[in-house]
């Protein structure tokens, strides 16, 4: 078995070898003039620390690079000096305890000018924020944004849910964001406050945004440790949902608020803060192609749907200008499954399907190995590491045997959407399944998935978001594969699917709640709901939302996430800076970059916008009510002047 996981592995670093050629050979015609800057980007510095009550502290760049602000800095709280400091005008702080010395150098880094954000900040340098404590905290609360100020204009106005302990203060600077108690109970204390210290600007947050999220996303890490069946068990094992929801009327992320991006207006706050107390106007990077508003992934799980079905659905997709990805379902019964189907019936289609920009993949099953192959009595039976490494093994084994020349699927999601709790020394982690799909080579997990039970609530983003971002262990590792929320199941809406589809894509374009929108459409059930799937097409074609596959996602995200910002200054009233973005999609498909920049700053408008030395054309974009001028690239080197009068 472990000889199979290294002939899969070493097939996937032999296509990234590939892909990396292929992407040196083309960066030599990427731009008629490339120049080399210093690489250096001093606008932000991340500061952290070996601080195990605070795992989670890397996980704010996990936020930056969300938020597009890529090529900031890191570094550990023992490594700052005052003149390194200097060098940035925003200082993030994750949550730690720093010495008088470190206060000192600080307190003086803010009073020349310089710009810091505290999360949950040690006492020491309350009167930098300009908080005083109370003793109290709130844990597992929620946050108000107040939409009335013009740093947070926009954003949402309702209460939404975080995770972790918030201290509580009183403030002498001005509340931006306030602590409830509960959805309705206004604690009268802050969550979010801004303080003028000196020449500088302060940014306290009362609570951990990196855990906050973390948890938001994944779930609660405890229930891992659970006893007994999962409240989802319709099957014998656990599903990452069982994370979110205690109970048919509990839940981990308030399901009443299913329909507002929780983690991702938290996100937006942190990016709003960030550009209050810039000394110049940031570019970024938009989170999605060419400028989009969303972008609609096409996948389906086949579950013995069978060749022609699964050829009619890729021929679908790629009527209406998209790409799909196809999880086939083998199965370990006395039954041949759509692996054997295709190959019987036309073992040269996936040649054909992959020559389309399509992705197949496989359906793991270790529900079937559970209740076939384990002799426990079905109580007693419960995913565990080793079974399910034998089943990744043994279909990977037999997918490969019959498709030998297939690349390897970057994107995966399991039959029935199991989830391990446990890793493989058994102790209790709620990223497990990640860490295995890792190790077999995914890279885009698809298995947070909107179920077919009435207690998750109504349409909408269970985990709080319509961004891909990178999954996180208990322990604060992050794993390099994303997580990527499943929100349209055909079996979960039926006669409803396209309608909510058509509800979602019209609040990404019209509400700003921009997202990735998966669709899990079962080659097994395609005849019924090919009509739908066929009105979601065209009309994401009319609305100008890309139809793409995992792999599709996979290569934008990474490569986004990848990119990097340098040579940032402001120089009068002109912003110049480089964008380093060279690396080449894999699957063959023009993915356009969108860099933004703020269409005003400080009083101050946009006029010229120049790439290597020439004029270009840019669009302006309304973003939760700030405009940004938005320009679309291909993947290259580039460098940008931008004048402001």
């Amino acid at each position: 078995m472990i000889e199979i996981i290294q002939v899969i592995n070493k097939r996937f670093n032999l296509f990234l070898s590939l892909c990396l050629i292929i992407s040196m050979l083309l960066l030599s015609a990427c731009a008629d003039e490339v120049l080399s800057g210093n690489d250096n980007n001093n606008s932000i510095l991340l500061v952290l620390s070996d601080n195990p009550a605070n795992p989670f502290a890397g996980y704010l760049g996990e936020i930056l690079n969300a938020e597009g602000f890529q090529g900031y800095h890191t570094a550990d709280l023992d490594e700052l000096t005052e003149v390194f400091l200097n060098d940035f005008h925003i200082v993030i702080l994750t949550e730690m305890v720093v010495s008088n010395e470190q206060r000192i150098m600080l307190e003086d880094y803010v009073n020349n000018g310089g710009n810091l954000i505290g999360m949950r900040p040690d006492v020491s340098l309350y009167d930098l924020f300009g908080i005083t404590g109370t003793g109290e905290d709130v844990s597992g609360g929620y946050i108000r944004i107040d939409t009335t100020s013009s740093v947070s204009a926009g954003l949402e106005d309702s209460t939404i849910k975080f995770h972790g302990s918030a201290d509580t203060y009183t403030v002498s600077g001005s509340v931006i964001t306030e602590l409830y108690y509960d959805s309705t109970t206004a604690s009268g204390f802050a969550a979010v406050a801004l303080n003028e210290y000196g020449n500088g600007k302060t940014a306290v947050f009362s609570f951990n945004l990196g855990q906050s999220i973390v948890y938001m996303r994944q779930g609660d890490p405890e229930r891992a440790k659970l006893p007994g069946m999962p409240i989802s068990s319709d099957i014998a094992g656990s599903r990452l949902i069982d994370l979110m929801y205690v109970d048919s009327i509990d839940s981990f992320n308030d399901k009443t608020k299913i329909n507002i991006q929780q983690a991702d207006e938290k996100m937006r706050l942190l990016s709003r803060i960030i550009e209050y107390m810039s000394s110049m106007p940031l570019p970024r990077l938009w989170y999605f192609p060419d400028g989009a508003d969303a972008v609609l992934i096409a996948t389906g799980d086949s579950d013995m749907g069978g060749y022609d079905n699964i050829n009619d659905l890729f021929n679908t997709v790629r009527e209406f200008g998209g790409r799909a990805s196809i999880y086939l379902y083998e199965g370990h019964g006395d039954y041949l499954g759509d692996i054997s189907n295709i190959y019987l019936n036309n073992r040269t289609a996936p040649r054909r399907w992959i020559s389309e920009g399509h992705e197949l993949g496989i359906h793991f099953d270790n529900t079937a190995s559970l209740s076939d192959l384990n002799p426990l009595p079905t109580e007693q039976r419960f995913l565990d590491w080793d079974t399910t490494q034998e089943v990744f093994e043994y279909d990977a084994r037999f997918f490969h045997t019959f498709f030998p020349d297939a690349p390897p699927a970057l994107s995966v999601r399991n039959h029935y959407v199991t989830w391990l709790m446990h890793d493989k020394e058994g102790n209790p982690e709620f990223a497990a399944q990640g860490i295995l799909q890792y190790e077999h080579g995914f890279r885009m997990d698809y298995n947070a998935y909107h179920y077919s039970y009435p207690w998750q609530g109504g349409l909408g983003y269970q985990n709080g978001s319509g961004l891909p971002m990178r999954l996180a262990t208990s322990f604060g590792e992050i794993l390099d594969i994303y997580q990527s929320d499943t929100q349209l199941a055909d079996e979960v809406w039926v006669s409803e699917l396209f309608p909510v589809f058509k509800t979602l894509a019209n609040q990404a374009i019209h509400e700003g709640k921009y997202a990735w929108l998966n669709t899990n459409l079962h080659p097994n059930r395609w005849q019924e709901f090919k009509p739908q799937a066929m009105q979601m097409f065209e009309y994401a074609n009319v609305n100008s939302i890309p139809i793409w596959n995992g792999l599709d996602q996979y290569d934008f995200v990474s490569m986004r996430d990848r990119a990097a910002f340098s040579n940032v200054s402001w120089t009068g009233s002109t912003l110049s800076f480089s964008l380093d973005a060279q690396m080449h999609n894999f699957n063959d498909n023009t993915m356009g970059l969108t860099v933004m920049i703020p269409l005003m700053y400080d009083g101050l408008n946009l006029n010229i916008l120049k790439k290597n030395g020439a004029d270009i054309p840019y669009t302006i974009k309304s973003v939760k009510s700030i405009e940004y001028a938005f320009i679309v690239l291909e993947p290259c080197y580039y460098i940008f002047s931008a004048e402001y009068i």
